[in-house]
């Protein structure tokens, strides 16, 4: 199993890294992304299928919206996942994407 950090420690509005998801690999339609800690905001998972994604939002789709620690299976054939923090008011956040 594969596991690539999304965003460490985050204390604000942020985008984290986006990391190589298992279809880029072509191992798995499936992933695992975890959110951990404690935090007052939203994270959201978005996806991409480009091969080259740019940081621009537009190569991006919405895969899950989280406000608290835990864990969500992401099916599907994307080649880029991230983690983008958004509403944030306080606490730490941290995310993993696993495949």
């Amino acid at each position: 199993m594969k596991t690539l950090t999304l965003l460490s420690n985050a204390t604000s509005t942020t985008t984290g890294t986006a990391q190589k998801a298992s279809a880029f690999y072509n191992t798995s339609n499936t992933q695992t992304v975890a959110i951990t800690g404690t935090f007052i905001g939203t994270v959201v998972i978005q996806g991409t299928l480009a091969k080259e994604p740019t940081a621009d939002d537009s190569d991006y789709v919405v895969l899950a919206t989280v406000t608290a620690s835990e864990s969500t299976v992401i099916p599907g054939n994307f080649t880029y996942i991230r983690a983008k923090v958004t509403a944030y008011t306080s606490g730490t956040i941290s995310s993993t994407l696993s495949y």
